[in-house]
């Protein structure tokens, strides 16, 4: 089945002062502690030094939250708040609504662009929608959300799995990569100052920027997928990756299976 292809909507990619990327002029940033290149525990769902609290817990919780795919276009409105890298300032799962945000990986304080400390009750804020298409050989993903941390820079990433699906190992993970061109360019939003934020973007067959491949149409030929948003603590995006350790923390995601 063919559709019209359509144009991925601009987005602006924000840089960490002093790295050799591109970044809007003048814009203010929150400086923190210099970080080192990017490392391969920079990927949406590791952990890399820290932990993952519960991620049987986030088993159940995916379950009840995917929405069947295997058709043209599907919508979702099931969004998940993902508690898989978020902390207190002891190093336990927050379960106060009040909780002040720790990431797990380096135990940094997840901080909103005006200085404060996210609270567990903001990090579970955000609502929307994924809408996803087949565009020909490619992945229409349209995301709707409101409730994000405001002026927050976050990114969005396809998850794959193998057969039969996600589990708490993480055995099975197939494919990891950023929405759209696989150098990280379409797959960047930046949260209003009420929180609110909007992508298109599509994703073609072939080679993910991080692992694996995708197939011609994720809804029709993944058994699972995870569509990620990922917020950026620096209020800087790396790319084709999520970035060094302790920068970033995935907050919601999207969930498909056949």
């Amino acid at each position: 089945m063919k559709f019209s292809r359509i144009l991925v909507l601009p987005t602006v990619v924000m840089m960490l002062a002093g790295c050799d990327t591109t970044h809007w002029p003048n814009e203010p940033y929150r400086a923190i502690a210099p970080a080192p290149a990017p490392t391969t525990h920079g990927r949406i769902y590791d952990p890399g030094p820290g932990q993952r609290h519960d991620p049987e817990g986030y088993g159940r919780l995916i379950a009840g939250a995917a929405v069947r795919s295997g058709s043209s276009q599907v919508r979702n409105s099931n969004i998940v708040h993902v508690p898989l890298f978020i902390e207190d300032a002891s190093g336990n799962p927050p379960n106060d609504a009040a909780t002040p945000l720790v990431e797990s990986r380096l135990h940094n304080a997840i901080l909103a662009p005006d200085g404060h400390t996210v609270t567990r009750a903001e990090f579970d804020a955000p609502r929307g929608t994924a809408t996803v298409k087949c565009e020909d050989d490619a992945t229409q993903i349209t995301l709707q959300l409101t409730g994000l941390i405001p002026n927050g820079v976050y990114t969005a990433w396809i998850v794959t799995f193998r057969s039969p699906g996600f589990d708490p190992t993480f055995a099975r993970l197939a494919g990891l990569g950023t929405l759209g061109t696989p150098d990280g360019t379409h797959n960047v939003l930046r949260a209003s100052s009420a929180g609110e934020a909007s992508l298109t973007t599509l994703t073609r067959e072939g080679k993910l920027s991080v692992m694996g491949k995708l197939e011609e149409c994720a809804l029709e030929n993944e058994l699972e997928f995870h569509v990620v948003c990922a917020y950026h603590i620096d209020g800087a995006s790396w790319g084709p990756e999520l970035g060094p350790d302790g920068r970033a923390v995935e907050q919601l995601a999207f969930i498909f299976r056949h």
